[in-house]
């Protein structure tokens, strides 16, 4: 799978959105997000603490969200 990946600035999400180019960000896999080596980390973490319910609040695509759906047995 090729992606691009979107620096991570508000000049970017600026023009992102101007072009209406939005809906590419949000079709994205979630090994795509930069952040994707921090959300594995974390669900490591979730796992080897027996934890499986899962607050994921904040203002991005979901790609935490969707790697814990996918690697499942979290609610």
């Amino acid at each position: 799978m090729t992606s691009k990946k979107w620096p991570q600035t508000p000049d970017t999400y600026d023009a992102m959105f101007l072009a209406g180019g939005d809906a590419q960000v949000f079709q994205q896999h979630y090994r795509s997000s930069c952040y994707y080596p921090l959300f594995d980390r974390i669900e490591k973490i979730l796992s080897r603490r027996g934890l499986t319910r899962v607050l994921e609040v904040g203002c991005g695509t979901g790609a935490f969200a969707h790697l814990l759906m996918e690697r499942g047995g979290y609610e």
